[in-house]
Parts: structure tokens; sequence; C-alpha cells
């Protein structure tokens, strides 16, 4: 048996591919099946992911981006066997199609826009849609004429779940299901690339991931490691406002910084996610763009008072306790969902 699964697996954001490899290691797993990834990617997609952060007068920033570029090139060459690229038109007739996880369902990409591909256009295999989610747009942003072809192309999904209520809701309003709400696929088992233990600091530190941080934010990060006497680190993206920024990294050393960081303070969803799968105590700001997802994630596990600019009023210490049990089940419930949709047993 083979499967394809379609999501941002060309990308140089550590989350995307994480999750992007993460699923593909679950489903081999479970399924022993020959797993790859559709290698379609646009243009202006690849470029905003690879070469626009090195377009800058600033050369710490440019050889930082150059360095995380090959970093993650070697990491994937690493893990080959994880990357199996087959052409994007080459369908096995025993294929299972696999779309998500990921914002690929976001009409309103900003390097794409509204793609029937990745609504499963011209796939007429057995198609999955895993925690999939349609980012900051809403129903009400599309025309009549898109929402009839995508209303026919999700019909034609054997089994769908998404990553938030937002895009929950999205699809009900279409097609009139409740789409399940499943964990993101860097929860649903911990595979070698998230074990990187060879990994030394030498130094304790507080980790900065993310680039959306207002002024005040700033502000109360930096109060709050002269108070820890912590050093802070910038992973991912460079910021000004931060002496040290680690960005030659590869995947898996990203996470090796989360776990072993004393605090996180992040705008990104993937820095919440795995924060809380490492039990790393977390502090976040809203993202508009991203605000649907993490505000469900947040809501999901009452972490609604972990925001930056209250975090003075607030116990630093996350009760991890309470929330482990929570994710468990969860976890069991979207490997359920999995199961069910290549129809094994449980």
């Amino acid at each position: 048996m083979k499967t394809k699964i379609y999501t941002y697996n060309f990308t140089s954001n550590y989350g995307a591919l994480l999750q992007a490899f993460e699923l593909g290691n679950y489903i081999r797993s479970i399924t022993d099946s020959e797993v790859n990834f559709s290698n379609y990617h646009p243009i202006r997609f690849r470029y905003y992911e690879f070469l626009r952060p090195m377009v800058t007068k600033k050369p710490r920033k440019f050889f930082g981006h150059l360095k995380k570029n090959y970093k993650i090139l070697n990491w994937r060459i690493k893990n080959k066997k994880y990357l199996n690229f087959l052409p994007s038109n080459n369908l096995d007739k025993d294929e299972y199609s696999i779309y998500g996880s990921d914002e690929i369902w976001n009409f309103l990409n900003p390097y794409y826009g509204f793609s029937e591909y990745f609504f499963g256009k011209d796939d007429n295999k057995k198609k999955i849609a895993y925690a999939v989610s349609i980012g900051k747009a809403t129903y009400e942003d599309l025309d009549n004429a898109q929402k009839d072809k995508i209303r026919n192309h999700l019909k034609k999904f054997y089994s769908i779940s998404v990553r938030d209520d937002n895009t929950a809701n999205f699809i009900n309003r279409l097609i009139g299901i409740n789409p399940e709400i499943v964990v993101d696929p860097t929860l649903l088992s911990s595979s070698h690339i998230f074990n990187n233990d060879n990994f030394i600091f030498k130094k304790d530190f507080i980790l900065v991931y993310g680039s959306n941080f207002t002024t005040d934010e700033q502000k109360k990060i930096i109060e709050f490691s002269k108070k820890k006497k912590l050093d802070i680190v910038s992973v991912g993206y460079f910021n000004s406002w931060i002496l040290n920024n680690e960005l030659g990294l590869n995947p898996s050393e990203f996470f090796e910084y989360i776990k072993k960081s004393k605090f996180v303070f992040t705008s990104m969803f993937h820095g919440i996610i795995l924060s809380i799968k490492s039990n790393t105590n977390f502090w976040y700001t809203l993202d508009p763009i991203r605000k649907y997802k993490v505000r469900y994630i947040i809501s999901k596990f009452n972490l609604n008072k972990r925001l930056i600019l209250e975090m003075d009023k607030h116990d630093e210490r996350i009760n991890f306790d309470k929330i482990n049990p929570l994710l468990k089940d969860w976890v069991y419930k979207s490997q359920i969902f999995l199961r069910n949709a290549f129809n094994l047993k449980k």
C-alpha cells in the first residue's frame, strides 16, 4: 500500500517540517505502508520560505538564515527515508491521499491564494484530511463560486478532521458535517527526530520563538530575563532586540532548545504545541494570522492566563499534571481517527 501526504513539507518552518514528517512516521507505523510526500509547492511560497529572509542588510541575519537553510537541507538528507518524494501526478492505484496538516485550506494564503489542488482536485483516491486548517480565513471570505468548488471537493473526502473550531465551523457550513478536531501530528508520537540528547547547553536560558512581539511585550520579556538572571535566545527568527539569535538550527535541534529552555516566549502555534509536548513553561502573544488555531489550543487546556502582558498577575509555572491526562486522551482519540480512516482495528 502507498500513502501520499499533501502538506507543506518543503519549507524552512520548523513546526511545519516536524508535523509533516511525524504524521508520515505515525502513518507508516500503523499501516506499514510506503509514505510519500507531494512535491507541489508554489514558487512564490518557496521564495518567501527560503530566500526572502536573506534579503537584508544585516550580516548576522543573512548568514543566520543561510546556515538555517543548510542545516535543514542536511537534516532532510539524514532523514531521507522519511522524505520519499514522488512526482505530484504519480498516483498508485492502491494509494491513500492524506491532506494535512497545516493551513493548506487557507484560501487567503498570501503566497498562492485559493488553490483547488490542496482540496483534492483531480485526485480520485481515498482522501483523508488530518488536522487541516483554514487559518485566519472564514466562511464569509468566500464567494459563491468558490464555495461551490470547495463543497464539491470536500464531499469526495472519505474522512475529515481539522485543527481548530474555526475550520470545523467552516466545514459544517459547507457540507453539514461536524469534523473531529484532532491533535497536531507532533503530538501523535515521538520518533527519533524529537530525540537529540547529545545537544549540550552550557547555560540556562529563556527561549523566544517568533517575531511578532509588541514593544511592551519585548520589555516584559527582557525584565523577566533580568529578574531570573537568564540569557535570552531567539530561534527560527531574527529579533534585533535580542543579542543571541540562533537561526542556524535543524528541526530536531530546534525542539531540543524548547525542551531544555527554562521558559518559552512565543507568537507561534508550534511554539505552544511543542512547549506542551515537552512540559516547558511558556508565555504567548496572540498573532492575528494564527488567532483561531492558537485560541483553540489555549482554550482546550485552559491556558488563557499565559499571555505575555499578563504574566505579572499569574503563576509563572504551568500545572502540567492537569494538562497531561487531557492531552493523553486527546492523542488517543486522534490516533483512533486515523486508524478508523485506514479501516484498521482499534
